[in-house]
């Protein structure tokens, strides 16, 4: 069902792919911002090639075989060529996390979308939620959601997250700063209303 449904996500970029790769004399570019045009139309058909590619890599026995490190070239592959496919950074990064059990390789993944897409929230997530199903491994990495938090754009839910990686390590104090955060700042009710539970469940001042 996974592999169903992705395939038919990029689709409209995929129905342009052979315009892009089959010009003819009379496309042919004239001007300097014509043929970056044309040359940023072929990388981006070429990565809609590589995502074809990692569709059917990860339908196939190999994926199994080799737990995932051929996708992490097509992955990269994809996104050198076209780093705003947001799709890849979250399809292959799951299927690396979940499928694979290559956690190192997902995080870098997602980092590397971060980097290229630096107000895509949805990479935020997947990160924040990477890092904490996995924090007994990373603990070290609990820096990359207090990095994430700390950022002018940060979605709300990494808040939630981050209150509860701080509960899970016993750090209370922090856990409560965050749940304070939450209860007078969240634009959802459902948000705050959670925060001031925490917040009364430890006997701290809840939030009027």
């Amino acid at each position: 069902m996974l592999l169903l449904g992705a395939t038919f996500f990029p689709g409209y970029r995929i129905s342009q792919m052979s315009q892009s790769m089959n010009l003819g004399r009379d496309s042919q570019p004239r001007t300097l911002s014509e043929w970056l045009a044309q040359g940023f139309s072929i990388r981006k058909a070429s990565a809609d090639k590589v995502w074809m590619d990692i569709l059917q890599h990860c339908g196939d026995n190999l994926f199994r075989l080799d737990r995932g490190k051929q996708l992490v070239h097509l992955a990269n592959k994809a996104t050198d060529l076209d780093p705003r496919f947001i799709y890849i950074y979250q399809f292959s990064g799951s299927m690396l996390m979940w499928q694979c059990n290559r956690t190192n390789e997902a995080i870098d993944l997602l980092n590397k979308g971060i980097r290229k897409n630096p107000s895509e929230n949805r990479l935020k997530l997947y990160l924040a939620a990477f890092t904490y199903y996995r924090l007994s491994d990373l603990g070290g990495q609990v820096r990359i959601l207090e990095e994430l938090a700390n950022m002018p754009d940060a979605p709300p839910m990494l808040y939630r997250i981050l209150a509860n990686v701080y509960s899970k390590q016993g750090k209370f104090q922090k856990a409560a700063q965050m749940w304070a955060y939450i209860a007078d700042h969240s634009d959802d009710s459902s948000d705050r209303e959670w925060a001031r539970g925490k917040l009364a469940k430890h006997g701290l001042k809840v939030a009027p």
